[in-house]
């Protein structure tokens, strides 16, 4: 039932964000599968048009983005901050066909990778393959790409996309799914096509969840109304993702319900295992800030696992998250999933 939902416009300046795909329940068993990170590694591969998504040492990764503007144009690697230099990439470039375009390496403590490539519009691919030498276990085990515009003096410009807060995959099937990182970017929501309500006992109302004495009492901070944006398009998402610092305690999302349905809202990480390291308390509140529905992790399993019916209105998730140990032990980031189930 940990599946996403969300909605949005992108606005590409000289590189716009790469289409992507929405994922149904097998699909990201299949991803989670074949071990790909969550940090969206995978799930969205990439982040937008002008970074990548950390990618980790020892598998092939891919950038994909599009160039809008013919002209000259950086692709460098690069390692977060406070991490080890010392690993080496290699990379190839390919067309929207598949052809290759230029190949190049990197050794991080020489600058890393910076492939310097002339591209007409079109829609391209960066194929990475990181190797990290010394040990795994210290100092990162991840390195990022960057793609940026320069002018005929190496000068960067700005013809590279930053991203609007929203990146959207859309499926075969055509369901939409989209990754937010501004929690003031709004995401509206819609069941399934062919969504019925299943013969089962009905979920908890909102008001009832919101009435629950054993209830947790979650986010500290106090409910006001929202401030978010209105929703930037009427069509809207199946699915909606955001990725979260376990121990934020802040509204994390914003979602409008455009008809009546019951909403489930969960939370994972990846690797999973780590469910009793952690405990996630979380808030659904309307748009005049009072608290429609709640749940909280209990026990050895930390994550939330929420259902509940909603009217038509502007929403925003509240989160109170709680790590038992130290920042570098066991996992920092959880991802946050919203689908309306009919």
């Amino acid at each position: 039932m940990k599946q996403p939902i969300v909605t949005g416009v992108l606005i590409a300046l000289g590189l716009s964000i790469a289409s992507a795909t929405a994922l149904a329940s097998t699909a990201e068993e299949r991803f989670r599968e074949e071990g790909r990170g969550m940090d969206l590694t995978g799930f969205f591969k990439s982040e937008n048009d002008a970074r990548s998504q950390n990618f980790n040492y020892d598998g092939q990764y891919e950038h994909a983005f599009s160039v809008d503007s013919a002209g000259e144009y950086l692709l460098e690697s690069r390692v977060p901050g406070g991490q080890s230099d010392d690993y080496r990439v290699e990379a190839t470039l390919l067309d929207d066909e598949g052809a290759v375009i230029a190949r190049g390496q990197g050794l991080g403590q020489s600058g890393g990778l910076a492939m310097r490539q002339r591209l007409e519009p079109g829609d391209y691919v960066l194929r990475v393959e990181g190797q990290k030498y010394g040990s795994k276990g210290k100092q990162g085990n991840s390195y990022f790409i960057t793609v940026a515009g320069i002018d005929t003096q190496g000068n960067r410009t700005d013809a590279v996309s930053d991203g609007e807060g929203l990146f959207v995959r859309e499926s075969a099937e055509g369901e939409r799914s989209a990754f937010i990182r501004n929690g003031d970017t709004v995401a509206a929501l819609s069941a399934p096509s062919g969504a019925v309500t299943p013969n089962a006992p009905e979920p908890a109302t909102a008001s009832e969840n919101a009435a629950d004495p054993s209830a947790p009492e979650p986010a500290a901070e106090p409910a006001e109304p929202s401030n978010a944006a209105q929703p930037s398009q009427d069509q809207a998402f199946q699915e909606i993702v955001t990725d979260v610092k376990i121990r934020a305690r802040k509204a994390v999302l914003s979602f409008a319900v455009q008809e009546a349905g019951t909403v489930a809202i969960t939370t994972s990480t990846y690797p999973s295992g780590y469910e009793d390291t952690y405990r996630i308390e979380l808030e659904v509140r309307d748009d005049a800030g009072r608290v429609v529905a709640r749940d909280a992790g209990e026990g050895f399993d930390g994550d939330v696992d929420l259902e509940a019916r909603l009217e038509p209105g502007q929403y925003r998730v509240w989160v109170n998250g709680q790590k038992f140990g130290s920042a570098m032990s066991g996992v920092n980031n959880y991802e946050l999933r919203i689908r309306q189930l009919d």
